[in-house]
């Protein structure tokens, strides 16, 4: 194989250019070809070498989603200061609920 910086015929097994000192240690998981270490693709078979290897792990979770009713009329025609002051009680006592049964709380403001 030839080196692509240098053109140096070298061995696909050095994992290394013996003349210009670049890296093949992108190993192929499909076929094994050495390839650069900044390869996205193999250059052999064509399988794709920068996937994050991930270890998954399953979880049973329940998502709550709370819409507080009334809340647009209740804070709506009041200025920020006075309609930010009337939220949180309702936001404490379900964050209480959630607590309680040592729940995560990811609030999204969306």
């Amino acid at each position: 194989m030839l080196c692509p910086a240098c053109q140096t015929e070298t061995l696909a097994d050095d994992g290394i250019c013996r003349t210009c000192n670049l890296s093949f240690s992108a190993i192929c998981p499909n076929c094994q070809h050495p390839n650069l270490e900044f390869a996205r693709f193999c250059g052999a078979c064509g399988e794709r070498l920068d996937q994050p290897q991930t270890i998954g792990e399953r979880k049973v979770v329940t998502v709550l989603f709370a819409d507080i009713v009334g809340s647009t009329e209740l804070i709506g025609d009041n200025d920020p200061e006075i309609a930010l002051d009337r939220l949180p009680p309702a936001l404490a006592r379900m964050g209480n609920a959630i607590n309680q049964f040592h729940g995560t709380i990811i609030r999204s403001m969306g």
